[in-house]
């Protein structure tokens, strides 16, 4: 190992695994009280200097601190206008689709979407059937992550280089390939169109992490 041992790396790749899964969450459905509590009880990271990730952490917090007794309703409205463009602007939304960021017409089902579908099946992994959207969902997509984080982990648990390393790269290239070809435009839109600092801190950290990952994985750690 070049600069963690060995258990270092597997508490690393959970860690990121965990940040994607939690993130996926955020966009799959509406916010819930369970989910607002455990928000609370948060830790966030104090040595992460990258501007995006601290504004939101900060915005984040605020919103916590000061949300009142409507704050569902009003997260859920805003979740509707948001991805669903649902509301007095309907049209508007930022759509959580990749084939709708990176198709020329902004359709959905589009090439992204069959690119994500061979990916997954690559991987022998069957999507939930009550989640009933396109294989190219920022849900699906950060799931996904999620699964490669984990199962990284796990290989270098079992001490299996190759297969870790097999995973890492399967990493690199689906972030660089499909999150970072189409999230941050994603993100820049859920910040111009939310109406609360909620999903204004959601989008600046998911954008953030998704820099700051890249930089890890391109260049700083490896499994070797």
């Amino acid at each position: 190992m070049n600069e963690l041992n060995t258990l270092e790396l597997e508490q690393l790749f959970s860690f990121r695994g965990a940040i994607y899964q939690l993130l996926s969450r955020f966009y799959r459905r509406e916010m819930d009280q369970e989910l607002l509590n455990q928000l609370h009880q948060l830790e966030f990271e104090a040595d992460i200097t990258l501007p995006e990730i601290l504004e939101g952490n900060r915005l984040l917090k605020i919103f916590l601190a000061q949300m009142g007794e409507n704050a569902l309703t009003d997260l859920a409205v805003d979740y509707a206008k948001i991805f669903l463009g649902a509301g007095p602007t309907c049209g508007e939304g930022a759509y959580p689709y990749e084939s709708v960021y990176t198709s020329p017409d902004r359709l959905l089902m589009q090439n992204a979407r069959d690119q994500a579908v061979a990916i997954y099946r690559s991987e022998d992994i069957r999507l939930e059937d009550s989640f009933n959207e396109p294989e190219d969902h920022i849900a699906i997509e950060l799931t996904f992550m999620a699964y490669l984080c984990q199962k990284t982990s796990e290989a270098i648990r079992r001490n299996d280089e190759a297969a870790a390393n097999s995973c890492l790269l399967k990493q690199r290239q689906f972030l660089q390939d499909h999150l970072l070809s189409w999230v941050p435009n994603f993100c820049a839109d859920v910040q111009r169109i939310a109406a609360t600092d909620f999903y204004k801190a959601i989008a600046m950290i998911t954008y953030g992490f998704l820099i700051m990952d890249r930089d890890m994985t391109l260049g700083k750690h490896s499994t070797t």
